[in-house]
């Protein structure tokens, strides 16, 4: 028994389109690119940023911002510019980002 006929069905097409859009997002992360990232939370030693295309959350601690004199402008949902200094996990898991 064959399980698909056709992959050429609307579901198929949609399926190929949205992979082909998700995978062309990780194109563009390289190490030492300057890429933005949104704040999705931030604690006593860390923020936690959001950054399409990659499957886990960044962190940057917060003393960095602190010698900066930036971190009282930094807000939750605000967006900020960080350097992908290293892929850890070539399987696109764990990242080193700093300012």
């Amino acid at each position: 028994m064959e399980i698909y006929n056709s992959l050429e069905t609307p579901a198929s097409k949609e399926f190929k389109e949205l992979l082909n859009s998700q995978l062309s997002k990780t194109k563009n992360l390289t190490e030492g690119k300057i890429i933005e990232g949104k704040i999705t939370k931030i604690t006593e030693k860390f923020i936690f940023l959001f950054i399409e295309g990659l499957k886990s959350e960044p962190v940057i601690d917060v003393n960095e911002l602190k010698s900066m004199g930036i971190m009282e402008t930094i807000k939750l949902g605000s967006k900020i510019s960080v350097l992908l200094e290293r892929i850890e996990d070539k399987k696109w898991r764990r990242y080193c980002v700093g300012l």
